[in-house]
């Protein structure tokens, strides 16, 4: 939407003294585009220092009138408002100001198709609608100013030319107001200014301020709904002149927060108390508002009162009409409330809630909002006191809720209303305050039973879930306690326990109609034949429906303890509760845990109690099976990830210890259980002596596959392999797969899957895989077909090679991990054991428990995640989406069944690979169902295969996996003076490898293209042969918002997989010769895993002089960031490369393509915190000064960048406490034979030295 680098642009010129181009650089971007809030600011203050304020047309041209325009997502009413300014017949003596929020439906779209037509048009983040309005204000140079904010238009095309023939008829007054039509064709009058106090006597779109009178009166973005009250009044009480003009003037979309009485009349009240006018008496305005709140204002405007009288009318017997069903969630209050709707003289809704947030505006307890609700509710009580009625708020909350109650009789039309909200336990004391002769139910059932049908109902029966959630612990701790209180506080009540409803329907239900004063029926019970069937939309979802009357069975709860995990987790939810609050409420936690020790747990230990032996032994493969291999020269380590398994962690340890061939290596990593798991690990460990037992402790939950990582870098083993803590292995699980290797070590072993389910065990055959080659192997993987083995024995140094686990992707992460595997193998090389390997318990909630919706994401992103494995495999491609497709609804599943039927035909486009690159860019799987479900939809957007578009054929997969892939991106704008010479010293680079080069133009004019496109096709002629087994240039222009934008924007145009090298190399900077073919050796290195290496420092002075230095740095510098060179040198970006896999793990866009200029910076302090870079002693890469170079000229801004990131004052003490006892850092020298030795050296001199420095 902007040209490029407009800020960088304006800031070379203003230091550059080019003064004349720096205005007509502003005039054209500003008055041609749309620009971002900091660009148009900073624009802005260059222009005043500049001393250039009179050239730029578009901040200086003074006009009688200046129009702003506030929007944030409503591109139609956008529309309207602008098409209503641009079609003004004084459309030329209007500056017109857009202010869009960032906008995500098309507002911006549009605003840069009208661009040219508007004065000024922005865009940017802000903190609220008065906050773009000030900004408008800034930017306002006319006489007048007027807000017409989106969805607002303008009466008719002549409205600008009567307000300055009213203006030039005589004094220009401070304020001009109009009348306003919010329902057309109805206009409705503004009123006298005098009665201001009593409220807003016009439109606020309506009002046209002198620019200079609101310059230093902008609107007070401390009130959420009357700033421009605030601002009018303190105008008007300021002695401000204000004119009525006698015509319409804005027609007003009816939308906005204002439209909250209560809230907007509150504000409205300290304004007036705040700037109180000399004529207006304080009782006065005091009588006015609480008078206006008791009424809820309906005496105020009589012209607007009776628009709705069903609404508006307030019953007069309310009060002793109201029922009150109070009870905890999950209670049967449901079944409750369909039998007495089934009465005809009851009516009732689905949960109304509306008392909860009316009451807890006075206790700060019962509301978690972003402001202090401590302080907002001793406000409120001061507020009273300070007006003379301590009862005021009481008083109109009573009015509020009468109305509300008023409308629901009227609709239901019974004697009677039912307010069914269980969460009221909070607020039942509040509520018969102020309804003292409303009938209260209460309805009690057992504690167990309710916390059970919170697990079933809302958690798939997942208990430890119920217990981690903090808003059904609070229910727990005080939702129980506040029932017990009520119960038991005297106040009129009639009680019910559930146990004795479903026992007893007719005496339970006859009792409650003789206490509510209506007739009883038999008929009541069998609510089913009721006339009403529908199904609320709140309250219990599926039982209560299902039947015709209560079902007689109060234990039926106990169905839902399955697991002896489950009777753990609901006795801890339990001992939330107090006993003596369980107690009040009529039953006793003692036969509650005696009922539940009763029940005849199924337990699925020992796991080979479950079959036979014979039985996890399957006939008929006997390749690669070879005896004694008990004592194979292999080792074997096995992870155990633990979160919250103190149910499991003993019996999934006990498997271990049981194995007939036992593993060398145990790793558990406990990631930051809350429960006694780890006092049970390290129970464990000290009577361990079958294998070396070691444990990991996590300070925070990291997730799954950062645990599984931490616990293969503490593994020192040949082989490795996983277990969860809430699994099992099979007894001879490790022996067979260990004979299926056929002792050798480049083989991947697996087993079948037994899973637990609630219909008993069943087996998952995983045969398929057996010796597949790759090919197969991804589409069997990306497709499900076959059962996927779990828990699979891998060569550690594959599973290195390959980038291990993802650790910033808990999503079929696992999924993913295998599909790089597959891609990386030869044929015959997975081997199946033909045993039962892994027992998985899938009774309790894992995946599962987690939306379709949200699972095909998940799919999807695994994919993306791999992308550049399935480019030269496009059925392996087309049959995982296909599995994606059906985690979703009919439309979205039609969409990618399109896009798939798409890639059988033509194979993967461009356009679709750029999707699936940004997609794993932009992943954020935490984010709400409705934003991931239009990321998808934006996904599966139909691609229309442009002529010119060729499918990605250039990089098909080699057979030859080993061979070294070098992916390089060169970012340029207008560099056509020195890019030949960065294009040479990559083209020249010589050796063993494949080298892809790739240059990414952001809209150059000056050559640049030319010189590129002349280089390319010399490469694809063969006049230029290249000195690497293979080499490719590819380019493109297209305009970006920043180098670190055109470096991602050019990895995502290249194909790159996880064990790819990858680096980028600024146009004026150069590559060493030798620089890549390094790569190659360093790829050759036996029992080395090196995943990002950096040159010495290399620096090209303007005098043409070179100088070297070697750095001394190792990722614990690089994690604190202390590289920024002020505690530490910078880590040259030239020279420096890195794996596919380690940038594929960074979001792209919050990490590195937003910024400005620290991206390198950040790029490596991301990459530290799960690698470990090696320097080499040899330069990779030249840094050329040159005058004008931003990394000259923005030293200051990039350390301001940097602050903004990692703060000074956290780095300082980051590198005061740096760790000396982990000084060491690896280090591959190149000896003299060319020779790679990798050595370890020490920091601990670079350190006191830089100390010694900053003393």
């Amino acid at each position: 939407m902007e040209k490029k680098n407009f800020s960088r642009e304006i800031r070379e010129l203003f230091n550059n003294n080019q003064l004349s181009k720096l205005a007509a650089v502003i005039n054209s971007q500003i008055s041609s585009s749309v620009v971002s809030r900091h660009d148009c600011l900073l624009a802005l203050n260059i222009c005043k220092c500049a001393n250039v304020w009179q050239e730029v047309r578009c901040f200086s041209s003074r006009k009688p009138l200046s129009i702003v325009t506030v929007n944030l997502n409503n591109k139609k009413g956008l529309a309207s408002t602008v098409e209503s300014v641009l079609k003004q017949t004084a459309r030329g003596q209007i500056q017109y100001i857009v202010i869009d929020g960032y906008s995500d439906d098309g507002s911006l779209d549009y605003l840069h198709d009208k661009a040219s037509d508007i004065d000024i048009a922005i865009y940017g983040k802000d903190v609220g609608v008065y906050d773009a309005m000030n900004l408008g204000i800034s930017l306002s140079e006319s006489d007048y100013t007027l807000f017409l904010n989106s969805g607002d238009t303008l009466v008719d095309d002549t409205i600008v030319s009567k307000f300055l023939d009213n203006v030039d008829e005589g004094t220009k007054h401070d304020v001009l107001y109009g009348d306003c039509i919010f329902v057309s064709p109805n206009v409705t009058s503004a009123g006298d200014i005098e009665n201001l106090w009593k409220g807003m006597v016009c439109s606020h779109q309506s009002v046209f301020f002198k620019t200079s009178q609101i310059k230093n009166n902008k609107y007070n973005q401390a009130y959420r709904i009357v700033s421009d009250y605030d601002l009018l009044y303190r105008l008007y009480t300021g002695g401000s002149s204000f004119r009525q003009l006698p015509w319409a003037v804005s027609q007003i979309e009816p939308v906005g927060i204002s439209s909250d009485f209560y809230e907007r009349t509150l504000e409205r009240w300290q304004v007036v108390r705040k700037y109180q006018h000399p004529r207006i008496d304080r009782q006065e305005i005091d009588d006015f508002y609480r008078s206006l709140l008791a009424t809820q204002g309906k005496w105020v405007n009589p012209q607007t009162f009776n628009t709705n009288k069903h609404l508006n009318s307030i019953l007069s017997n309310v009060e002793n009409r109201l029922i009150f069903l109070i009870s905890m969630p999950r209670s049967g209050s449901t079944l409750l409330q369909k039998i007495l709707e089934n009465t005809r003289m009851i009516g009732t809704a689905s949960e109304p809630w509306v008392m909860l947030p009316l009451l807890a505006g006075t206790d700060h307890n019962l509301t978690k909002t972003r402001y202090c609700t401590e302080l907002a509710s001793e406000a409120i009580s001061i507020f009273q006191k300070d007006i003379g009625s301590p009862n005021a708020v009481q008083h109109a909350q009573k009015v509020y809720a009468d109305a509300v109650y008023s409308a629901a009789m009227k609709q239901t039309q019974k004697k009677y209303f039912l307010d069914k909200t269980p969460r009221y336990i909070y607020i039942a004391e509040k509520i018969q305050e102020l309804y003292p002769n409303a009938k209260f139910i209460v309805l009690l059932r057992n504690p167990a039973a309710v916390i059970t049908s919170y697990a079933q109902t809302w958690r798939r029966g997942d208990f430890d879930s119920v217990f981690n959630d903090e808003y059904y612990r609070y229910d727990f701790t005080e939702g129980f306690k506040s029932l017990a209180r009520y119960l038991n506080n005297g106040s009129k009540k009639h009680v019910v326990k559930y146990e004795d409803l479903v026992a007893e329907p007719q005496s339970q239900v006859r009792g409650i109609c003789q206490y509510l004063g209506i007739p009883y029926s038999d008929d009541y019970i069998e609510y089913s034949k009721a006339s009403s069937t529908r199904k609320f939309a709140f309250g219990d979802p599926e039982s209560v429906y299902k039947n015709t009357k209560p079902v007689n069975n109060p234990f039926k709860w106990l169905d839902g303890i399955k697991t002896v995990k489950n009777r753990r987790a609901l006795t801890k939810c339990l001992d939330l509760i107090p006993p003596d609050v369980i107690a009040e409420l009529g039953y006793s936690l003692d036969e509650i845990k005696k009922n539940l020790e009763k029940k005849n747990m199924e337990d699925i230990f020992p796991p080979w109690s479950l079959l036979s032996k014979e039985q996890y032994r399957r006939p008929g493969f006997e390749q690669n099976q070879t005896k004694g291999s008990k004592t194979c020269q292999f080792s074997i380590g096995v992870v155990v990830t633990c979160y919250n398994n103190e149910s499991t962690i003993e019996h999934t340890l006990a498997s271990l210890m049981g194995q007939t061939r036992l593993p060398d290596e145990v790793v558990v990593v406990d990631d930051a259980s809350s429960d006694a798991s780890f006092e049970l690990l390290r129970k464990v460990k000290s009577n361990c002596t079958q294998f070396s037992l070691k444990l990991i402790r996590n300070a925070d939950n990291l997730g799954v596959a950062m645990a599984r990582r931490l616990g293969f870098q503490a593994l020192n083993t040949d082989f490795v392999t996983t277990l969860d803590g809430d699994d099992l292995f099979a007894p001879e699980k490790l022996e067979a797969e260990f004979a299926a290797l056929g002792n050798n070590p480049n083989n991947v072993a697996f087993s079948d899957t037994l899973t637990l389910t609630e219909t008993g065990p069943a087996r998952l055959d995983s045969s398929e895989y057996h010796n597949a080659p790759p090919d197969k192997l991804l589409q069997l993987l990306a497709s499900r077909s076959a059962p996927v083995p779990r828990d699979l024995l891998i060569p550690k140094k594959l599973y290195e090679r390959v980038g291990g686990f993802d650790p910033y992707f808990d999503l079929y992460e696992d999924w993913a991990l295998k599909m790089r595997l597959a891609s990386t193998s030869r044929e015959g090389q997975w081997c199946y054991s033909a045993y039962v390997g892994s027992i998985y318990d899938r009774r309790s909630p894992g995946l599962s428990n987690k939306p379709k919706l949200v699972l095909g994401y998940g799919q999807l992103l695994a994919i993306a995640r791999n992308i550049s494995l399935f480019c030269a495999i496009p059925q392996a491609l087309s049959s995982g989406l296909r599995t994606v497709a059906g985690c979703f609804e009919e439309g979205l599943r039609k969409r990618f069944e399109e896009l798939t039927k798409l890639i059988e035909s033509e194979g993967m486009s461009q356009e679709l690979y750029r999707r699936f690159t940004s997609l794993w860019a932009d992943r954020d799987v935490g984010r709400e169902t409705k934003a991931i479900a239009h990321d998808l939809w934006l996904f599966s957007k139909p691609i229309e295969r442009k002529s010119t578009e060729q499918t990605i054929v250039d990089y098909e997969r080699r057979d030859d996996s080993a061979t070294t892939r070098i992916f390089l991106v060169t970012p340029v704008l207008n560099g056509a003076e020195y890019i030949e010479r960065c294009i040479k010293s990559v083209v020249n680079q010589e050796g063993d490898f494949e080298l892809y080069y790739h240059i990414q133009d952001g809209g150059s004019t000056d050559g640049t293209i030319q010189v590129v496109e002349s280089w390319k096709k010399r490469i694809e002629s063969g006049e230029l042969q290249g000195r690497c087994r293979l080499l490719t240039m590819t380019w493109r222009s297209e305009t970006d918002t920043g180098m670190y934008d055109a470096v991602a924007k050019g990895f995502e145009a290249l194909p790159i997989r996880d064990e790819d090298w990858m680096t980028w190399l600024n146009a004026d900077d150069t590559l060493t010769a030798g620089s890549c073919g390094l790569l190659s050796f360093i790829d050759q290195m036996p029992d080395v895993s090196i995943n990002w290496v950096t040159g010495k420092t290399c620096v090209k002075s303007l005098s043409n002089k070179v100088s070297e230095h070697h750095l001394p740095v190792n990722s614990e510098v690089l994690r604190r960031g202390l590289c920024d060179g002020h505690f530490w040198p910078f880590l040259q970006q030239e020279g420096t490369y890195f794996r596919g896999f380690m940038w594929k793990r960074i979001s792209v866009k919050m990490d590195f393509s937003r910024l400005g200029l620290a991206g390198d910076w950040n790029l490596w302090r991301r990459f530290a915190e799960t690698e470990e870079i090696v320097p080499v002693n040899k330069a990779l890469g030249i840094f050329h000064e040159r005058i004008g170079q931003l990394s000259r000229e923005l030293k200051k801004e990039y350390l301001a960048e940097i602050d903004t990131l990692v703060d000074l004052t956290e780095r300082m003490q980051a590198f005061d406490s740096f760790p000396l006892i982990d000084t060491v850092y690896s280090l591959i020298q190149v000896t003299d034979s060319g020779n790679l030795v990798r050595e370890q050296k020490n920091i601990a001199g670079q350190y006191t030295y830089l100390r010694s420095c900053k003393s």
